[in-house]
């Protein structure tokens, strides 16, 4: 994993981890172990430039903080393993927001 994150790279991050997940042959419990971990890794370098764009019509207006490791959930199905995760995000104008008001 490389040092910094850019937002494509963050999203092949997340996409990998669920392919990665796919093809372990274990328990749901271990997979979600396997999770956990990689959103550890994968906080270890947040903040950083990464952000998810909710609104098409402003760029960058959710930045990911954190990924709680322990909020993830995987799901299993016969040919891959998606999971489900929570993003902690920051959005500088509802701060901005809320000073005006």
């Amino acid at each position: 994993m490389d040092a910094f994150f850019s937002t494509p790279r963050f999203i092949k991050c997340l996409t990998d981890i669920s392919m990665n997940l796919s093809f372990l042959n274990c328990t749901r419990k271990e997979k979600k172990a396997a999770l956990m971990e990689d959103l550890i890794r994968i906080n270890q370098h947040l903040p950083a430039n990464v952000y998810i764009p909710f609104v098409n019509s402003s760029l960058r207006n959710h930045a990911v903080l954190h990924i709680p490791p322990n909020e993830c959930h995987v799901f299993q199905t016969k040919e891959r393993s998606p999971f489900l995760i929570c993003i902690e995000l920051y959005r500088p104008d509802e701060l901005s927001e809320h000073i005006e008001k």
